[in-house]
């Protein structure tokens, strides 16, 4: 089977899954196929995303009207024919037909422009968006980018990213990280997806972050996730770190800090060792370890290069009395150092 074969028909299983899931009531053993379904892959949970994002964008009008037009018809046909229990059976396939068309739809073939960005390791990447809007792309970082002519909705699925939005009161301008969506008109914002947490900083303007998923869902696509409940308004200098159990912290900090990386710096201001790692990480092809899992909670501050691990882990070394060693692979490994007795 092709890759478009293959993607093709999970998202159909997907949009298939939705309906089944929509249901007033659902079946235990139908609820636990889904749940297989939804861990067995990345792919089914990216799929699974994208129709519930698809079909919340749909006109809710529209789409009733669709189906009571399919399935009057529907009804009216086989009615002719005489057998009741073949109109009942048709008339629900009709609807189960005509949604995971809309679906289908609604995710390869809505009006608008839909785009993926994706930036090479080690690299960063500039872009400038139809609308005017500039966004610049950290190292590993993926993006998708769906413009209509109500709404521009990008979605950050990996790295980092700088937001400069052009001014449109018509379109408002989204993005959504992990079940959090950040919502703009015109503004300067940056958004980072770090492993279990999501950080959002404002430059200028005001944005607004509230969840983007129902929280039933959500857990289902990021297991152990939850997003925050409330909205939250951000002013310039404003810095909200979400983490994926539903806690938030709201800082006031040096903004201008915060996008250094576009720069190859790494401004780290009383931030976990663990979270240090991870950002230098995302940009070198020798990646930092930390051995002992209490490393990952010292807190750290001090400007670095981000391209250049091994003068970082050689600082943190010394300042915390740590040991150090480096891999045949090339990897830098970081511990607790040994007492001598």
């Amino acid at each position: 089977m092709s890759r478009a074969a293959s993607d093709d028909r999970i998202n159909e299983d997907a949009a298939r899954w939705h309906l089944r899931m929509s249901a007033p009531v659902i079946d235990r053993a139908d609820a636990a196929r889904f749940d297989s379904w939804l861990t067995e892959s990345e792919q089914h949970r990216t799929a699974y995303r994208r129709t519930v994002e698809a079909l919340s964008e749909l006109d809710a009008v529209v789409a009733t009207a669709r189906l009571s037009m399919f399935a009057e018809d529907a009804r009216e046909r086989l009615n002719e024919r005489g057998s009741q229990a073949r109109a009942i059976f048709a008339v629900a396939a009709c609807i189960i037909l005509c949604l995971v068309g809309m679906l289908t739809w609604a995710i390869h073939g809505r009006p608008g422009s839909q785009e993926r960005f994706e930036s090479a390791f080690g690299n960063r990447s500039q872009l400038t968006m139809q609308d005017g809007s500039r966004l610049s792309l950290d190292s590993r970082t993926r993006i998708s980018a769906t413009f209509t002519r109500d709404a521009r909705t990008i979605r950050l699925e990996e790295g980092q990213a700088r937001f400069r939005v052009a001014h449109d009161t018509t379109r408002p301008f989204s993005v959504i990280v992990a079940g959090q969506r950040v919502i703009a008109t015109g503004t300067d914002f940056n958004v980072e997806r770090l492993e279990g947490q999501s950080i959002i900083t404002l430059l200028q303007g005001g944005v607004n972050v509230e969840p983007d998923e129902e929280e039933g869902l959500f857990q289902r696509l990021w297991p152990g996730a939850s997003p925050v409940r409330q909205a939250v308004r951000l002013r310039p200098g404003d810095r909200l770190s979400i983490w994926d159990d539903g806690s938030a912290q709201l800082q006031t900090v040096d903004a201008r800090s915060s996008v250094l990386w576009e720069d190859g710096k790494l401004m780290l201001s009383d931030e976990p060792l663990g979270t240090a790692v991870e950002r230098f990480n995302r940009f070198n092809s020798q990646t930092l370890v930390l051995d002992d899992p209490g490393l990952r909670q010292i807190r750290i501050s001090g400007l670095f290069s981000v391209s250049d691990p091994a003068v970082f882990a050689t600082a943190v070394s010394q300042l915390f009395m740590l040991s150090k060693s480096r891999k045949t692979d090339g990897s830098i490994h970081l511990s607790w150092a040994r007492r001598e007795k």
